[in-house]
């Protein structure tokens, strides 16, 4: 595993370091999750419980993660041919990897996105009392610590949605790809 997740990081991470890091989606999900947890108590997160958060940040990145997982598994067992070969010859702008090698990487970091979403509310689910509420408006000793979760449950779920989001603008652009191909193919005949 230590194998692997290395080979994932140096291999397909590292040579998009800078479109993650500079990625609108990173700064756009650090700015609302900072907002969140500074005025959570102002947003009446002091009335939630945590379990019901974290219940239904789990429900949403369990499917968003499956989904992640079958796009990837169906972009790399079924693709036709043609395209296939397009897609691993093409580079877009000064990418260093292929446009098909971009597509299953928009899925694994989807999925690996959320799969940290998942670890995270289960250890919430496992740390935290079932009738603790987000924000304690009585009991302000964890005050810190209650934004520090926040934060990072609002970053990590923003985060999770927003590499969904152009999850499903990607197999957009690839139909549109796959279309074209095929329009050219119908007048080529």
């Amino acid at each position: 595993m230590i194998k692997e997740t290395n080979d994932y990081v140096r291999n397909e991470t590292l040579p998009r370091f800078r479109e993650i890091i500079f990625g609108s989606e990173l700064w756009v999900a650090i700015a609302i999750a900072v907002a969140i947890a500074y005025w959570g108590g102002d947003l009446n997160l002091s009335r939630i419980k945590v379990s019901s958060v974290t219940g239904a940040v789990l429900n949403y990145s369990a499917i968003a993660f499956g989904f992640a997982v079958t796009g990837m598994t169906l972009a790399i067992s079924i693709p036709d041919r043609k395209l296939a070969v397009k897609m691993a010859k093409t580079h877009a702008g000064k990418a260093k990897k292929c446009a098909y090698s971009s597509l299953i990487f928009v899925f694994s970091w989807t999925a690996l996105s959320h799969l940290l979403l998942i670890l995270f509310c289960i250890v919430l689910l496992a740390g935290i009392p079932d009738d603790r509420l987000i924000i304690n408006l009585n009991d302000r000793t964890h005050e810190l610590c209650e934004k520090i979760v926040i934060g990072l449950m609002s970053f990590l779920t923003i985060y999770g949605f927003l590499q969904f989001f152009i999850t499903i603008i990607t197999i957009s652009q690839v139909g549109d790809v796959y279309i074209n191909e095929l329009q050219k193919e119908k007048d080529e005949e």
